[in-house]
């Protein structure tokens, strides 16, 4: 028995089991049961943990994928382009053009609050302290 993503599983078509949640629910991994893991309170910060979530259907062993970024993107001689370039890549993964077409290629859907959420922390992201979405 061992562990990888889902999105793995799934592509390659590994066996894999239904695994007991905090509610007592064999659930299988899918995108839907994966998804329902991240349907729980989010901090404005979005740092938290999914895993074992208490929401009903809920994966129990689901996670986010985490992308960290300076907030203050004049670093290490950066040029503003790649700063804005770094913010568009982003935002295109948070679109909903993106996000629909996260299950086809394996990977649950953001819940709508972890984007909003998402969204207002990338506000948030400067070049020489002047915030880079106006």
């Amino acid at each position: 028995i061992g562990y990888i993503g889902s999105e793995y599983a799934f592509a390659q078509k590994i066996p894999y089991a239904s695994i007991r949640n905090a509610k007592g629910e064999f659930v299988l991994p899918s995108s839907a049961t994966i998804s329902a893991a991240a349907s729980g309170e989010i901090p404005a910060d979005t740092r938290c943990s999914i895993t074992n979530s208490e929401a009903d259907g809920a994966y129990p062993i689901s996670t986010f994928t985490w992308m960290i970024i300076y907030k203050e993107q004049n670093y290490s001689d950066r040029t503003k382009e790649q700063a804005v370039a770094t913010l568009d890549l982003l935002m295109y993964i948070l679109s909903d053009e993106a996000q629909h077409i996260t299950s086809e290629v394996h990977y649950a859907p953001l819940p709508e609050k972890a984007k909003e959420l998402s969204m207002k922390n990338l506000n948030a992201v400067t070049y020489d302290g002047i915030s880079i979405l106006q």
